[in-house]
């Protein structure tokens, strides 16, 4: 028998490839079993099929086809014998490949399924490192988002870095594998960043990346769409060639890391508008609750003021909706009153509004409460709104009753009713106009006059006395005997209240019995007030008496005496500067106020001295050659003057006082 027929023959169908390999022991062959050769390649082929399908190691596979090559030489079957290794081989390796596929596609499975239990960005990143750490066996792994607003990628979140200049890490578009990246939109990968000349390099990227001692980088961009909005890293502190099915491994990880950090903005996205719409809802339902609440107290405080309630009863309403303490403050005529419930002194909350009437401030209202529910600034701005109209009712009603005091008043001044109009004006006050009292007068500012008056009409009837307007003038008439006395004091209660009010200046003279004596104090007030304004003491208060010498001589009743006096005095003067174009009166007057100075005499009158030494010769030749000093040079400098004074006073004057 032919030895060979007792070989089994191998039969290799399809390719020695990893695509279908299969091995076909003939069943119609017989095989000598007495053949030692025979039996032991038969059983080197066993070998090698267990140990392929037990996935044993390639080493253990090369040693029992090494003794395999023998035996089938024996036999003459070499060539058939290497066919049937090469596919075994070929079989090993392509089922080394699918484990790891297999396992690299379950790594990814699991990985998508925990990514796709995080909700909150702040934690999935963190995984995302963490995974792609774990499944490429990396020493670092960290994710580098795209700044929309420069272009720019930063770092943002890391596995396994140390340094802290790395984690504050920012690429340019385009320099390193992380610019690289975020610019072409295809993963990337350098077996040493520092020594890789392909990348653009920059100098303070380099040194963050030594102080990390990175060398192997692996990057793969995370898409959203068609735009990359970062770029996921797994770096190794050694020099390290990924393979391709790594860098796959990474994109993969990359995409399915995108479409979770997108689903966790989106639900984040949504979550927050779900969560803003609840609030706004819940805003609007407590601005409903809030309006309908202030419409309320509005409604009860409203009833309240039609039914003529007074401002304490209008306080204790809104405290009932508000509690705590309301305050009412009233500087400009005093009023202030403060109500409160309950017995807590522990307000520390403090609102404040003003009372106003138009563009007129009256006064504050205050609140002070406990606690606080958003209610306080409606409540008090409205109930601010009732005490404003009830201080205007009283005011109303107080200053009708005041300004028909006034009328009677100017009335008796202007000499239009008689004097029983007075008497029941004082008999309503209380008083008598037989009784000691003093006139002051003052021009208010034409802008405050009406309130001027009010006030001046409330200060009045505090003392008992009354207040009107004559002749454009402030007319206060109070019980008193000292009208310079009685000046000063109100002076200084308005001059603390106006600061700034030009009615400062005030005039005043005492009254005797009767209208006529009335009439007459209030001529003689007028003139001292328009004496002060002559003589520039702005911003006095006085009577006659208080004026001096002056006073006495122009505030007085000798006034056809006076003007006798200065007509005999300056006559002379007056003829020549009537009758000649070079007025000497002008001369004497520079050279009296500047002493007799010659040189500031002339520079006054803007002459040369020359012409002035000309023009006092003129004037010794009409008045004499002693009116440069002694009792003529006084008397001519007096009457100059008194004239200039006497004037002023009746270009100021009313037609009742001149």
């Amino acid at each position: 028998m032919n030895p060979s027929l007792l070989v089994p023959r191998l039969r290799v169908t399809g390719q020695a490839s990893r695509d279908n390999v299969s091995i076909r022991w003939p069943m119609s062959e017989r095989i000598d079993p007495m053949s030692d050769p025979l039996h032991a390649l038969a059983g080197r082929q066993h070998d090698l099929v267990m140990l392929v399908t037990q996935d044993a190691p390639e080493a253990q596979l090369k040693t029992v086809v090494e003794a395999g090559r023998a035996d089938a030489a024996a036999l003459g079957q070499a060539a058939e014998f290497e066919q049937f290794a090469e596919a075994m081989f070929l079989l090993h390796r392509s089922r080394a490949e699918d484990r790891v596929r297999t396992a690299d596609l379950a790594a990814l499975v699991d990985t998508v399924t925990d990514l796709a239990t995080h909700r909150d960005l702040d934690v999935l990143l963190p995984a995302i490192c963490r995974r792609a750490r774990s499944l490429l066996s990396t020493d670092v792994a960290y994710i580098m988002l795209t700044d929309p607003g420069n272009g720019e990628s930063y770092v943002h979140t890391t596995d396994g870095v140390v340094s802290e200049m790395f984690r504050t890490m920012r690429i340019a578009h385009g320099v390193g594998v992380g610019g690289r990246v975020a610019s072409t939109g295809q993963p990337e990968t350098t077996p040493n960043y520092c020594a890789d000349a392909r990348l653009t390099h920059s100098a303070d990227i380099d040194e963050r990346v030594i102080a990390e001692e990175l060398q192997g980088v692996a990057a793969a961009p995370l898409r959203r769409g068609t735009r990359v909005i970062g770029v996921l890293f797994a770096c190794s502190r050694a020099t390290r060639r990924f393979a391709a099915r790594e860098i796959a491994l990474l994109t993969g990880l990359a995409n399915h890391a995108a479409v979770a950090i997108d689903n966790a903005g989106l639900l984040r996205d949504a979550e927050q508008a779900a969560a803003d719409l609840a609030n706004a809802e819940a805003r609007a339902r407590a601005r409903a609750d809030h309006v309908e609440n202030i419409a309320r107290v509005r409604d009860a405080l409203a009833m309240q003021a039609l039914s003529g309630a007074a401002i304490p009863e209008l306080l204790d309403s809104a405290l009932s909706y508000v509690p705590g303490s309301l305050e009412v403050d009233v500087p400009q005529t005093g009023f202030h009153i403060l109500r409160r419930n309950g017995d807590s002194d522990d307000l520390p909350h403090r609102f404040e509004v003003d009372i106003s009437a138009g563009p007129e401030r009256l006064g504050v209202l205050r609140l002070r409460r406990a606690q606080v529910d958003g209610s306080e600034e409606d409540v008090l701005g409205y109930a601010a709104g009732l005490v404003a109209n009830a201080l205007l009712r009283h005011q109303a009603a107080s200053e009708a009753d005041l300004r028909e005091q006034a009328h009677v008043l100017e009335a008796v001044i202007d000499g239009r009713d008689e004097d029983g109009d007075l008497r029941r004006l004082f008999s309503r006050m209380g008083a008598s106009p037989d009784d000691p009292a003093v006139v002051l007068v003052w021009t208010p500012s034409p802008k405050r006059a009406r309130r001027a008056w009010w006030e001046a009409a409330k200060a009045a009837a505090t003392d008992g006395g009354v207040a009107a307007t004559v002749r454009g003038n402030l007319t206060v008439v109070v019980p008193g005997k000292d009208a310079g006395l009685a000046a000063r004091d109100w002076r200084t209660r308005f001059r603390r209240a106006h600061p700034d009010e030009d009615v400062l200046t005030i005039g005043a003279a005492s009254s005797t019995h009767g209208a006529d004596g009335l009439r007459d104090a209030a001529r003689r007030a007028e003139r001292v007030l328009c004496l002060l304004r002559a003589l520039g003491r702005t911003g006095v208060a006085a009577d006659a008496e208080g004026l001096g010498l002056l006073g006495q001589l122009l505030g007085g009743d000798a006034r056809p005496d006076l003007s006798s006096v200065l007509r005999r005095t300056l006559e002379p003067l007056a003829e020549h500067d009537t009758a000649d174009r070079i007025p000497l009166t002008p001369v004497v007057e520079a050279f009296i106020a500047n002493d007799g100075h010659l040189a500031h005499t002339a520079r006054q009158l803007h002459v040369h001295v020359n012409t002035l030494y000309r023009r006092l010769e003129a004037v010794d030749t009409v008045l004499g050659g002693g009116w440069r000093s002694g009792d003529q040079r006084l008397e001519l400098a007096l009457a100059l003057r008194l004239r200039k004074i006497d004037r002023q006073l009746l270009d100021s004057s009313t037609p009742a006082t001149k």
